[in-house]
């Protein structure tokens, strides 16, 4: 079974970069399993952790004609233990009708308590089934091994089991006393009979409110208390319960309120779903929280069951604002606490796994976030067991279920260390995002501190749009924990609006800008953003800022972060009777700043339209702007330099203005970065009036263009066959150039990547002589931004057109050297492995080629530069090769090791200690 990572969207865990997974492929291969247990399939439920590794699940195997009790061992790694039951599974069949087991205990001496629910033929009973350790049921409990506890003739249900010291089995639950439900608790003895000192004759019913109550997790202190958690109707929500009883069956006086907790956490209803103990004696319990979606939500307790003010918000944590719950709670050994259930993302449910620090705060080691989903791409899952290993993995278990098919397995999943990224992005290294039959263009891209990717642009339908954004985490999964599904979109001023930039401020707060119809023209519109996607209301006017500067159309193409945390925005403001460059400062919360230019703000008029497209910063504060000058389809390059006050620059071009001359055509500057030694590099698009190529120039610091570089300072990169521009463009350390955009050819574009050399020549140790294109959908697809990542890689956004309309689309690739074509991607499946890893001075590379070929193998640091050549075009046969890589005198830390040809290059992580 393959798996889908979601974030952002679904991956499948096979391909071409052998580099860190989310999941743990030592586990069944590729880190999931699902079991089929029956026509129609089956569901686990609960999970307990062996010594040596190994574990059960409990739950029910489905069929046509009934549920029954089904109990599973697994070894370490995920593999059935043949050795129990038949093959690794064991059922326990009640005669009277259908069985699901929804819990299970372990007794010291090997043998597995299961408890549940039993259909009598009229409504639901109380059952228990207890397994030897080989997986036969016990016939020295109750003769054969199976109970049927009836309470009243109504339907009762278990949701858990525990042993208690003295070798007593409570199950706890609920049960229906005729108008409603009520907590209730059943004492069996070791052989399987009622405890008639247990409550009243083995039984112990407790009203919790006055309308019905539903008990949904059970625990056991080491002194034999009972903990019972679940929740009860307060009218019109629902609130969370706590009780604790006494091993008699009695409520403990010295426990909350008469030894019941009522936590009413929140302005609408929560429930609580598990329950889990501190080995300090404190409670966890976890559920969800509901507020405008359902939460998970955590709460932990004193000894006392007073809410412990060191955890989370005064004992409690949530975590949204998607709707999701909270169905399991586990504690690590190292006090970590772990969570699962289900997260709607879509249109179907999946298994988030929410990872905190003791503190209740999530704990941003774990997927770089504290929290992943994982789904088994049958249609929706949920886990609803989770554990943690002697080794340290965490392992979920539930169900996966085939939505077309009405039938569900029981699927188990291993985290790996620390559910550290997967590198096999998307599909092929791609992903798209659909929003309801919209067309979605992502136009601005920025990776926040944490490395979670922002992408930003126009979402519309019927010409009508509305500023847009998605975020993904670090492996590309949506981050469902963002806005709505991971999407954010603002609906403002009056009909079209759209965004074109993005800035993300130390603490991860966003800014997108752009612009707002306001019924007659467009104004600049800038919104300010949490890091969860809801409006920054201590920014402009409830989190938006709406700025006109003449009386047509203003626009925000491009927007940067001062050293002082100030907001510039570059872009244009009709004036008069056409367009001038407008470059603009605020303060922090949005308001311009009055040292700035004049009133906050720069103009240029140069007498035709001046647009400002990009903007950068130097080290000493200056700002560049880069854009175009003229009419259309006669522009030139234009790039100005203003000192920070605001002010055009007079030591740079002409009083701070440099028109760059490129001879006849029409040349435009969509983007612009300054390199290491202040020189600035433009991208964008040339055109002589048959066709267009991307045109990549490089300015002195005086705002001359650099001889040193390209045709006097100068690159056009095309064919007369094709049309290309560049929207994006970056300088890696060693010089290079990198710019995307696209290439179009016959009617169809698609994403385009460019890289020069620090001269301007074509690079061609990048791909195919420096160029390489990706076709994503089945339509045109424009790449518009890129950033890097701070491990090396490179993420791409813009647009593909899936299914008819534009959705935002994302591609990374592992590093930028080892770039690679579609085709190339799909067909390639080259394994390459390191040992040991982490490793120290040496290491060995293991490999297998396709056939006889010349070959190169790199290392290269987190930027992407190459540290170290173990081998250099030399000709290798066919079948496994293994090469010992020397790393004696290289710097503790993560590298990546890259094996290229003429026609593929493949890559995997390695770590030096």
């Amino acid at each position: 079974m393959r798996s889908y990572l979601l974030f952002l969207a679904m991956f499948p865990l096979c391909g071409l970069y052998a580099q860190f997974s989310i999941l743990d492929e030592t586990f069944s291969g590729d880190g999931m399993i699902t079991t089929d247990l029956g026509s129609n399939g089956g569901q686990g439920n609960a999970m307990v952790a062996l010594p040596d590794g190994g574990f059960f699940v409990a739950g029910e195997a489905k069929s046509y004609e009934g549920s029954r009790f089904a109990l599973l061992k697994y070894l370490e790694n995920g593999t059935l233990d043949g050795s129990f039951g038949a093959s690794g599974v064991a059922l326990a069949p009640f005669a009277i009708g259908p069985s699901s087991a929804t819990s299970m205990a372990l007794q010291p001496d090997g043998r597995i308590v299961l408890a549940g629910t039993v259909w009598n033929g009229t409504d639901y009973d109380i059952a228990a089934a207890r397994f030897l350790a080989d997986g036969s049921l016990d016939p020295s409990f109750s003769n054969d091994g199976l109970v049927t506890i009836t309470i009243l003739a109504q339907d009762d249900r278990a949701t858990g089991v525990v042993q208690l010291p003295d070798g007593r089995i409570v199950i706890g639950g609920t049960m229906h006393n005729g108008s409603d439900e009520d907590f209730a608790t059943v004492c069996l003895m070791p052989d399987g009979s009622i405890d008639p000192t247990f409550g009243s004759s083995g039984i112990r019913i407790l009203p919790i409110g006055s309308s019905y109550d539903i008990a949904t997790a059970l625990g056991v202190q080491p002194d034999g208390r009972i903990l019972q958690a679940g929740y009860y109707s307060t009218g019109t929500y629902t609130s969370i319960a706590i009780a604790r009883l006494f091993p008699d069956g009695t409520l403990d006086a010295s426990f909350g309120d008469q030894g019941i907790v009522h936590a009413d956490i929140g302005p609408y209803s929560e429930k609580a779903y598990a329950i889990a103990l501190q080995s300090d004696g404190k409670v966890v319990v976890a559920g969800s929280t509901y507020s405008v979606n359902e939460d998970f939500v955590a709460l932990r307790l004193n000894v006392d069951g007073s809410l412990d003010a060191t955890f989370g918000n005064n004992g409690v944590a949530n975590v949204g604002p998607t709707t999701q719950v909270a169905k399991a709670v586990c504690i690590g050994a190292d006090g970590r606490i772990y969570l699962t259930g289900y997260a709607w993302w879509g249109l179907s449910p999946h298994t988030p796994v929410v990872c905190m620090l003791p503190n209740g705060v999530l704990d941003p080691s774990f997927s770089g976030n504290g929290h992943v989903i994982v789904s088994f791409a049958l249609g929706s899952d949920e886990g609803r067991a989770i554990m943690v290993q002697p080794n340290g993995r965490v392992v979920v278990a539930g169900y996966a279920a085939n939505d077309l098919r009405s039938t569900s397995e029981i699927s188990l999943f291993r985290l790996g260390d620390n559910a550290l990224p997967d590198p096999e992005f998307g599909t092929n290294g791609r992903v798209t995002t659909t929003a309801e039959e919209r067309m979605d263009v992502a136009y601005a891209l920025a990776i926040q501190p944490d490395g979670r990717t922002l992408l930003a642009g126009r979402s519309s339908t019927n010409g009508i749009g509305e500023m847009a954004l998605v975020r993904h985490s670090g492996n590309g999964n949506r981050d469902v924990f963002f806005g709505t599904a991971g999407r954010v979109r603002l609906n403002i001023g009056i009909g079209d609006a759209g965004a074109n930039a993005l800035a993300v401020r130390p603490d991860g707060r966003i800014l997108v800008g752009g612009y707002a119809s306001n019924g007659n023209d467009r104004d600049i519109a800038i919104a300010g953003l949490l890091t969860n996607g809801v409006l920054d209301t201590t920014f402009g006017t409830g989190g938006m800022v709406i700025a006109a500067f003449g009386a047509g159309d203003d626009v925000a193409q491009a927007m940067r972060l001062d050293a002082s945390g100030r907001l510039l925005v570059a872009g244009s403001s009709f004036i008069g009777s056409n367009e001038d460059m407008i470059i603009a400062r605020s303060d922090e919360d949005g308001a311009l700043d009055p040292t700035f230019g004049t009133g906050g703000w720069t103009g240029l008029d140069l007498g035709n339209d001046e647009i400002a497209y990009a903007m950068a910063l130097q080290s000493d504060g200056r700002i560049i702007a880069a854009g175009s000058t003229g009419t259309v389809q006669d522009r030139s390059v234009l790039v100005v330099r203003l000192d920070a006050d605001g002010a055009l620059d007079p030591s740079f071009g002409d009083a701070g203005v440099a028109v760059l001359d490129m001879g006849t055509g029409d040349h435009v500057a969509l983007a612009v970065v300054v390199d290491a030694q202040q020189r600035i590099v433009v991208t964008g698009r040339t055109s002589d009036g048959d066709n267009e190529n991307v045109l990549i120039a490089r300015l002195a610091t005086d705002g001359t263009l650099d001889p040193t570089f390209g045709n006097g300072g100068w690159v056009s990169i095309g064919s007369p066959a094709s049309d290309e521009s560049a929207n994006s463009i970056l300088v890696r350390p060693d010089g290079t150039v990198l710019v995307c955009g696209y290439i179009r050819t016959d009617t169809i574009e698609d994403f385009l990547l460019v890289r020069v050399q620090p001269n301007g020549a074509l690079d061609p140790g990048f791909f195919q002589d420096g160029l390489v294109t990706v076709d994503i959908g089945e339509g045109d697809d424009r790449a518009y931004a890129m950033a890097l990542q701070q491990d090396g890689g490179l993420v791409v956004g813009g647009s593909a057109v899936v299914s008819g309309t534009d959705d935002f689309a994302i591609i990374r690739f592992a590093y930028p050297s080892i770039v690679m074509n579609a085709d190339a991607v799909d067909a390639m499946t080259i394994p390459l492995s390191v040992a040991p890893d982490p490793c120290m001075d040496q290491a060995t590379a293991v490999f297998d080629l396709p056939k006889e070929e010349r070959i190169t193998l790199q290392l290269l640091d987190a930027r992407g530069v190459v540290v170290r050549v173990f081998l250099s075009n030399e000709l290798r046969p066919q079948g496994r090769s293994v090469e010992e890589l020397g790393l004696a005198g290289l710097a503790a830390g993560r590298y990546q090791l890259v094996l290229r040809s003429k026609e593929y290059g493949v890559g995997t992580g390695l770590i030096k200690q």
